[in-house]
């Protein structure tokens, strides 16, 4: 409601310190105005309720409250007033609902071809790499070669830390575990030392016996989880003398051809890297 004074002659504002001319407005004025009070009172009363709306010439609301008599919920069945109403289409999506996921870390080195595996469950998936030092993205082709790996495609080998790859999957079912510290590849070598700062937990194909040396890159208080599967033959693990063991873990792992050997390591900056468990299953 917009009140519009009738039309006066200007006059002059004799107020004190006051020199600006004003459209005057007359008792007559001031009773129309009051007037409408009871008009106005009503329409902001039903705003107030809920039961009325309110459209400001320049849309410019920033901020609304709108009282009702229930809460309102979204709720994928709609079998309710106060609930948000959806159609059949939308009800299936939201009880299908995905959820997608974020993988990151260090490119594996040694290999033109180094497999990642993201755990995500699809191949619906964004793959990013680019250059530790610089941020460039080098041209390099990914490809899926099952729901949970991707394996690169380099010019050149990549060495250790000189790449990060970002995977994004477009869905990942709610059904499936969300895997905090997923496994990433550790190139094979005879004298093997993990790159710690590539994550947590670490796989390594065996084709020959490891020399495990301390890992590089460690950070303070970090756990690292090591698979080593024995590939064609036996394989036997050796623990550098500068890794710390309890007297109940021996100085070698034989791992038996086709089982795996689990190595777990902890590292203080002011101590160095000790291994905590060592066994085959």
């Amino acid at each position: 409601m917009v009140f519009t004074p009738r039309n006066q002659p200007w006059v002059l504002d004799t107020q004190p310190g006051g020199t600006a001319q004003a459209n005057a407005i007359d008792s007559e004025d001031l009773n129309r105005l009051e007037s409408n009070d009871a008009d106005l009172n009503s329409r902001v009363g039903l705003l107030e309720s809920g039961a009325g709306t309110a459209t400001p010439l320049d849309g410019s609301v920033t901020n609304a409250k709108v009282a009702v008599s229930a809460a309102i919920s979204l709720d994928k069945t709609a079998d309710s007033a106060t609930r948000l109403a959806m159609t059949t289409a939308e009800r299936s999506k939201l009880s299908t609902l995905a959820l997608g996921g974020i993988v990151s870390g260090y490119v594996p080195s040694g290999s033109t071809t180094p497999s990642i595996v993201h755990a995500l469950g699809t191949v619906d998936l964004v793959v990013g790499v680019h250059e530790e030092t610089s941020g460039l993205y080098p041209l390099v082709a990914a490809a899926s070669t099952d729901v949970n790996t991707v394996q690169l495609t380099f010019v050149t080998a990549p060495t250790a830390n000189q790449y990060r790859y970002t995977i994004v999957a477009k869905s990942a079912l709610l059904a499936a575990p969300q895997v905090r510290d997923v496994p990433v590849v550790a190139p094979y070598a005879a004298s093997a030392t993990l790159n710690a700062a590539a994550g947590n937990n670490q796989l390594m194909t065996a084709t020959g016996n490891v020399l495990l040396n301390e890992p590089a890159n460690g950070a303070d208080g970090q756990w690292l989880h090591l698979r080593v599967i024995a590939s064609g033959a036996q394989r036997v693990i050796t623990f550098n003398a500068a890794l710390k063991r309890p007297s109940s873990i021996a100085s070698t792992l034989t791992v038996p051809a086709s089982q795996r050997g689990t190595v777990g390591l902890y590292f203080e900056s002011a101590y160095g890297w000790t291994v905590t468990t060592a066994f085959t299953a």
